[in-house]
This record gives C-alpha cells, structure tokens and sequence, in this order.
C-alpha cells in the first residue's frame, strides 16, 4: 500500500522469523500464505530482512537533514540503524 500510495519511497519489512508471515505461520496453509505475500511485496520492491528482531526505537536521536528517530534491529551478524520517514509497527497479534 505504501509503494502504491509514494512510489518513490523506499519500504524495509523486519521479520524475526526464518519464514515471511509471523502469525500467519500457526495456521494451515499460512507458510505459503506468507511466502506468497513476501514475494508481492518484493514484486512491489519492498526489501525483507527476515531472522531480524527490533530491538528499539530511539525518537530523541535526531541529526539535522534526517528523519527523527532511529530504529534499532539485530541480526546474528548485523546490527541495523534505521532512519525513516514512517514506522508502522505490526506485532502480529
């Protein structure tokens, strides 16, 4: 929806699981669900880091120029430092 909507923003999905879909993966038929929803997403150019875990978010961190705020999300050999313009949060609950 955000590529349809700012077609030249960029969109990174953080998902801690080995397989796209989060909640979806407990349920019959969700490991295809979420996969065929990842490579939607992908088709529309979104980047997907998956064994990626949020660990905070910093709204106080600001350097001039730049979007307020940074994301910090891990990976078993890397850390992520993200600054966005928009952060949409979805736990999966």
């Amino acid at each position: 929806a955000v590529r349809r909507e700012r077609p030249h923003a960029s969109v990174l999905l953080l998902d801690e699981g080995a397989e796209p879909g989060g909640s979806w993966l407990a349920y019959p038929g969700g490991l295809a669900r979420g996969r065929a929803a990842a490579e939607e997403a992908r088709g529309a150019g979104v980047e997907i880091a998956l064994d990626t875990t949020a660990l905070a978010h910093y709204p106080e961190d600001a350097i001039a120029g730049q979007p307020p705020g940074v994301l910090a999300a891990v990976q078993v050999d890397r850390l992520w430092l993200v600054r966005a313009a928009a952060t949409i949060y979805a736990t999966g609950s």
